[in-house]
């Protein structure tokens, strides 16, 4: 993968920000989502910062109650923006002719204009139809983690199928994650919580993750009949384990 010395996307611009408010001296490009809830709810993570609101608060009023609340969103949004800058993280920089790591190769992501925003891939080049010319990259972001998704929940669906049987297992549920801190679970119940990240690492990298998750149906702990379980599909586990853990990806 080809990565830029960028600095680090900032929470003050949500990659799939829809509205936009001025707090004080910053311009904030925020995610507005309409419920049935009564009041509006803030959040703000390392992305940004996503309001829900009534379906029939205006707009007007909506950024009344930002206004509000300025000195806690500044202060959050701030507090990200040290966080991401300290993790020194590499990061993708969205544009035509850039690389993403897939199953330890390189897709070249190539841009061009559609009437929908979607992917499709040709070989080792993964196309991106544009809508329009505005926020490219977030559009890029946007149409390529879908895309990615998409292929992940494919991709792990016939791994587990292929180890469970190996293992002599049964899996009940599969579904996609998007923790910070960990790349898959499993629960006694057969049900098994992936990263879909896991895509951007070498196959090998991932089916330990399959391995190591469809282990525990078996031991709900890590003791030695766990490892032992996984080592007989993948002796190579210690330093596959390593790679998860020293190997940064980038942030999207």
């Amino acid at each position: 993968m080809i990565l830029r010395d960028v600095s680090v996307p900032s929470p003050w611009q949500h990659p799939r920000a829809n509205q936009r408010v001025q707090l004080g001296s910053h311009s904030i490009a925020y995610v507005l989502q309409r419920s049935a809830r009564r009041s509006v709810g803030l959040w703000v993570d390392a992305e940004g910062l996503r309001i829900r609101a009534p379906q029939r608060m205006s707009l007007a009023e909506i950024n009344a109650a930002l206004q509000s609340k300025s000195a806690w969103i500044l202060r959050k949004l701030h507090d990200f923006q040290v966080s991401n800058t300290a993790s020194g993280a590499p990061v993708l920089l969205w544009q035509d002719g850039m690389a993403l790591a897939w199953l330890g190769a390189d897709l070249t992501v190539r841009c061009c204009t559609q009437s929908l925003s979607q992917c499709w891939r040709d070989g080792n080049t993964l196309w991106v139809g544009l809508v329009h010319h505005d926020d490219q990259a977030a559009q890029m972001r946007h149409a390529v983690q879908a895309w990615a998704k998409r292929q992940a929940l494919d991709h792990l669906t016939q791994r587990l199928d292929y180890f469970a049987k190996r293992l002599c297992v049964s899996w009940t549920h599969l579904s996609l994650s998007s923790a910070r801190t960990r790349w898959g679970s499993a629960k006694s119940d057969g049900s098994i919580r992936l990263h879909w990240r896991l895509m951007q690492f070498a196959p090998a990298v991932l089916d330990y993750v399959v391995i190591h998750e469809l282990a525990h149906l078996r031991h709900m702990n890590h003791g030695p009949d766990f490892w032992r379980l996984v080592g007989a599909l993948e002796p190579n586990w210690p330093a596959l384990r390593q790679v998860l853990r020293r190997q940064r990806l980038p942030v999207w």
